[in-house]
């Protein structure tokens, strides 16, 4: 509920203002995104003011009731910009010429508040702010023009990276490679399907018998107390159809699973137990499943869907080709990078430290399985990794020390020697900086 524009702002002659909402646990971030915004569209003669409080009475948000709810850490404000050629005309010229400069201030200031929209979205996911635009309304009210962005928190907000699942023609044969090669272990088989788990004991890989290898669900995981019922009705207002489904992977007795829009299916669940604890195993020996790449046609419509509906947020762009996106303090668990058809790019396990990437390489060229790429360290993430191919051709990373967000509000990744800027903040990187030592990518990566 928004209430009527002339009862929010004092009665200026014409202005334009927007209004944010984040779940920021103080103002100074969102004051930092509205400054941001402002200084990269505002015009010299224009004045900026903000205004921020909490629990601002105009923006709420209700159940099914009409009960006012808010969560913790909401902090609300208004940005109000004001032509400042305007007011020294009206006051010193005739009310003909007047009228004229109005117009004038008014198509200009229409055209700052929607360049102000784009540039205020795009810095709520640059910096690390939670908030999703759902609403831009323009509000007219006699001489008087507001634009008000309305924003509404992600219902879904996923915690963690859980498995991934492969369909693989060779049941048997990803079988091997996984215990023997990776290093997870077996906790489960039947009716041709198999379930690995890392050292841990934590469901990583799920392999189903298919008729051709590639990636076909993620799971991911929510918080213990996740609302699943408002879930199942936020995907309902997204036009997504989803099903709960029960006991459909070793070890999580519920999960609800949709489609995202390049086609691979997501399963969400609060609850799981471990499925390979005091299991011996051979091979790598992995600690958990660390991300996943795919191939799609357009990366900032897919990584916008994952923002929106998962809540995810942007660690950082490679060019405009590549985009990283993170769920919790790791860099990131997802990325999408441009290519001509959806497929699986790669899958990424994490290792303990640079001597477990060695003695991960010793042991594939013990195998007679080559590096496609590395060891090398990477620009955005910055973890130090190595590739090669499984037994289905599919590529496969081992990496470590990737970046840390450890605090969303501070905005920037948790500081190491090795970082290019000081302090590292979510940002555009350029090709030529990637990687930041090692061997140039193989023609055919990306």
């Amino acid at each position: 509920m928004v209430a009527p524009i002339n009862r929010i702002f004092p009665p200026f002659l014409q202005f334009s203002s927007m209004l944010i909402e984040s779940t920021c646990p103080n103002e100074q971030p969102v004051i930092q995104l509205l400054r941001r915004a402002v200084s990269a569209v505002a015009a010299d003669d224009v004045d900026v003011e903000t205004g921020f409080f909490e629990k601002a009475p105009f923006l709420r948000h209700h159940d099914a009731n009409g009960t006012a709810l808010r969560r913790p850490g909401h902090v609300a404000g208004h940005l109000v910009l004001r032509r400042r050629m305007l007011r020294a005309d009206q006051n010193s010229n005739g009310r003909q010429h007047g009228s004229t400069q109005s117009s004038a201030s008014i198509q200009q200031l229409d055209s700052i508040c929607k360049r102000c929209m784009q540039s205020l979205r795009e810095s709520m996911v640059r910096f690390g702010a939670r908030a999703v635009v759902l609403l831009a309304i323009t509000v007219i009210v006699g001489s008087r023009r507001a634009f008000e962005i309305q924003t509404e928190f992600p219902v879904i907000e996923v915690r963690k990276i859980g498995h991934a699942t492969f369909e693989t023609p060779d049941l048997e044969k990803a079988i091997a490679y996984y215990t023997l090669v990776n290093g997870l272990t077996l906790a489960g088989k039947d009716k041709g399907r198999a379930f690995l788990a890392s050292k841990t004991g934590l469901l990583t890989v799920q392999l189903e018998q298919g008729q051709q290898a590639r990636c076909t669900r993620l799971s991911f995981e929510l918080a213990p107390d996740a609302d699943f019922t408002a879930i199942r009705k936020q995907l309902f207002d997204e036009g997504i159809a989803c099903e709960e489904r029960r006991e459909s992977s070793l070890g999580i007795p519920k999960l609800l699973s949709f489609s995202d829009p390049k086609g691979t299916v997501i399963e969400l669940y609060s609850e799981w137990s471990y499925v390979g604890a005091q299991r011996d195993s051979v091979g790598i020996g992995p600690l958990k499943l660390g991300h996943v790449a795919f191939f799609v046609p357009d990366p900032n419509s897919i990584a916008q869907f994952y923002q929106r509906v998962l809540g995810f947020r942007v660690s950082d762009w490679l060019e405009d080709f590549f985009v990283f996106l993170r769920c919790n303090p790791d860099h990131h668990s997802i990325n999408f990078l441009r290519g001509d058809r959806v497929r699986m790019h790669h899958i990424a396990f994490e290792l303990r430290d640079v001597a477990h990437i060695a003695n991960a390489c010793d042991l594939l060229a013990a195998s007679k399985i080559p590096l496609v790429w590395g060891p090398l360290r990477f620009g955005p993430g910055h973890n130090i990794a190595a590739f090669h191919r499984d037994h289905d051709g599919q590529l496969v990373e081992f990496y470590t020390e990737l970046d840390q967000m450890k605090d969303e509000t501070l905005g920037y990744f948790d500081p190491r020697p090795w970082h290019r800027d000081k302090p590292q903040r979510p940002k555009r990187w350029r090709l030529q900086d990637d990687p930041t030592w090692g061997p140039p990518p193989p023609a055919d990566f990306m």
